[in-house]
């Protein structure tokens, strides 16, 4: 049966790269396409539950119908009647199905997913799939906070703030999460972006051992774009530029007080996004499909 691999960390931290070079091992698959590679599924922080009980015929129908025509399934090559011969009666039945399937097509040992969201999953993930291995990946909250920013166009200083503000308090959500399920688990591995910047042989020869896998000169080719905020045209000016001093300051600052803050304060905030916000499905998961 194959092994799950769950890349995690905070938005516009590495998770992207990471997944793509780990991808490259002959033992690895992930649902990839042009021109960044690693796809999301969204699917344990947005699609589970969103349909109600599986067990229900005419939830589990429009499940499928729903979830088979996004680009995440629709990348995996998997025939959407296994989901009928088999009839898994729940989310993560499903998702398992869908995985090692789509892992066992391509003669893999392991099958990765990658979607931010699910760092604050961690516990459930964990008792989900009791084989699986979490790699989380952590970098610097002013680096993340610029490429964050450049992607974003603010219509004035009072909301680019409050977006920077969002940001700072989402970043320690999830480091509170991984710090805290590293804490209680031995099957997580936490890297830092900076050190696999300057050292991708040593860091992913570190993952490859965590994985019990060998090492391939395979992992240090890029296949797709790194999926980078700023242009390689003078790339260090524009990140220079893109938070004023004051606004770099303001960052240090609310570090300092979310930093603090104890550990079921985010524990609070992750029950609110579980239980009571309302969720939509994000449009692109139909990205590549509804432009063809």
């Amino acid at each position: 049966m194959p092994k799950p691999i769950f890349i995690i960390g905070n938005q516009r931290s590495g998770t992207t790269w990471l997944a793509n070079i780990l991808c490259q091992h002959s033992k690895i698959v992930g649902v990839q396409s042009e021109p960044f590679g690693i796809r999301e599924s969204y699917y344990f922080n947005i699609i589970d539950r969103y349909f109600g009980n599986l067990k229900n015929d005419n939830n589990f129908n429009q499940f499928i119908d729903v979830f088979s025509s996004s680009d995440y399934f629709i990348l995996t090559k998997v025939d959407k009647d296994i989901f009928y011969k088999e009839r898994p009666t729940n989310y993560v039945q499903s998702f398992k199905l869908l995985m090692n399937t789509f892992a066992e097509k391509n003669n893999a040992e392991f099958w990765l997913e990658k979607t931010p969201g699910h760092t604050l999953y961690l516990n459930k993930l964990s008792k989900y799939f009791k084989t699986a291995s979490f790699i989380g990946i952590k970098r610097d909250i002013v680096d993340i906070l610029k490429s964050a920013v450049r992607r974003n166009t603010f219509r004035n200083n009072r909301i680019k703030k409050l977006f920077i503000l969002r940001r700072v308090l989402q970043y320690y959500k999830y480091d509170k999460h991984l710090n805290k399920f590293n804490s209680i688990s031995n099957r997580i591995l936490l890297i830092n972006y900076e050190f696999l910047r300057k050292n991708p042989k040593k860091i992913i020869s570190k993952v490859c051992q965590f994985l019990n896998i060998e090492f391939e000169s395979s992992l240090l080719t890029q296949h797709y774009e790194k999926g980078t905020s700023f242009s390689s045209f003078d790339n260090k000016f524009e990140r220079e530029r893109v938070l004023t001093k004051f606004e770099i300051k303001m960052v240090r600052w609310l570090s300092h007080i979310f930093r603090i803050l104890p550990y079921i304060f985010y524990r609070i905030l992750y029950s609110y996004q579980l239980h009571i916000r309302p969720r939509t499905l994000p449009l692109s998961l139909w990205r590549d499909s509804k432009r063809n």
